[in-house]
C-alpha cells in the first residue's frame, strides 16, 4: 500500500444511520500524491471518509477531492469551493429537478485528520480520489 507516513482512510461513516462503511478497496499513489479507493453507498445518505494526513514531521495538504458513482460522473472539488452536485442522469437540467444528485463538500481538516463529505443520489459502488500535496511540519 504505502510507506507508514502516507495518508490512510482511518473510517468511513454514514450520516443518517450512523453506520461504519467498509471500503472495499484503497491505494496510494506515490508518484501524484493520490489516496484513492471504492465503497458501496446507499442512496440520497451522506457519506464522510476520515483521513489521516498529519504525522509528526510529516504533514499533507488537500489538493483536490472527487467522487464518481455509478453513472460514471466524476465530481471534483478543492478546498474553499464550498459544496459542488450533479445530476446522476446526464440527461436532467433545471426542468427535471426530481432526478438523483450526487454532492461532494469542500474537504476539510482539522488536527491532521481530513474530511471529505458526499451523497450520491444512486446506490452502488462510488470510487473516490483525494489529492495531496506534502509539506514540512516547520511550514504549516
Amino acid at each position: 500500500m504505502c510507506a507508514a507516513e502516507c495518508p490512510k482512510v482511518i473510517c468511513v461513516n454514514r450520516g443518517v444511520t450512523q453506520e461504519v462503511c467498509v471500503v472495499q478497496e484503497e491505494r496510494w499513489e506515490a508518484k501524484s500524491g493520490t489516496l484513492s479507493g471504492r465503497l458501496e453507498v446507499a442512496a440520497n445518505e451522506a457519506c464522510e471518509l476520515r483521513i489521516r494526513a498529519g504525522f509528526g514531521a510529516r504533514a499533507w495538504t488537500v489538493v483536490s477531492a472527487s467522487v464518481t458513482g455509478g453513472n460514471g460522473y466524476e465530481l471534483s472539488i478543492a478546498p474553499g469551493e464550498g459544496v459542488a452536485a450533479r445530476p446522476d442522469d446526464a440527461y436532467s437540467n433545471a426542468n427535471t429537478p426530481e432526478q438523483p444528485m450526487t454532492y461532494i463538500h469542500e474537504p476539510k481538516t482539522v488536527d491532521g485528520i481530513v474530511r471529505v463529505a458526499f451523497a450520491c443520489g444512486t446506490a452502488g459502488s462510488v470510487t473516490w480520489r483525494v489529492r495531496f500535496t506534502e509539506q514540512a511540519a516547520a511550514s504549516r
